[in-house]
């Protein structure tokens, strides 16, 4: 029997799927959610945009999805505390590895919104997190960056052109750091 997969205009003109196209920020996010009629207990919440992730998760405050996927910087190993400084006009990677926010921090944030990390993608990408009440036994603890943190492998994406460099030899590439 074969299967077929629903487009995605489907799903828009069912009402299923709703699509805003914005600029991001910690001010709007809410208004975002709202203007697409987001029901407060979503399955799933992603973020990834390579930069003010975290500012903009922290904002979030009347939606309680069961699982959230955030984009986090893994140069910073399990216990860095990076945070990029939130920058009103930031708009895509900017070319080193000053973006976005280490897991550790991704990681408290969440934790004090009553999430926890149960797993991060094999390239150091995305990491995931469950609604605490949501958990039971389904998951491998601790729940722990430095449980589930995983390296800096993003050319095993299978486009080695595109995304963030894997660090050079360990030493930093923040702007001006000594090399």
């Amino acid at each position: 029997m074969a299967v077929r997969a629903a487009s995605p205009s489907n799903h828009v003109g069912s009402g299923r799927l709703r699509l805003a196209q914005a600029f991001i920020q910690p001010g709007n996010i809410e208004e975002l959610m709202e203007k697409v009629e987001a029901p407060a207990e979503l399955d799933l919440f992603s973020l990834d945009i390579d930069g003010n992730d975290y500012h903009v998760l922290k904002a979030l405050t009347r939606w309680r999805p069961r699982v959230i996927t955030l984009e986090y910087n893994a140069q910073f190993g399990p216990a860095g505390d990076y945070v990029m400084p939130y920058t009103p006009d930031h708009s895509g990677w900017p070319g080193n590895m000053a973006f976005g926010a280490g897991l550790k921090p991704l990681s408290d944030l969440c934790a004090e919104k009553g999430y926890a990390l149960v797993g991060c993608s094999y390239n150091g990408v995305n990491a995931f997190y469950v609604r605490d009440d949501l958990l039971a036994d389904h998951f491998s603890e601790p729940f722990t960056p430095d449980h589930h943190w995983r390296p800096p492998l993003y050319p095993l994406t299978g486009l080695p052109q595109l995304g963030h460099p894997i660090p050079d030899n360990g030493r930093s590439l923040m702007p001006d750091a000594p090399r």
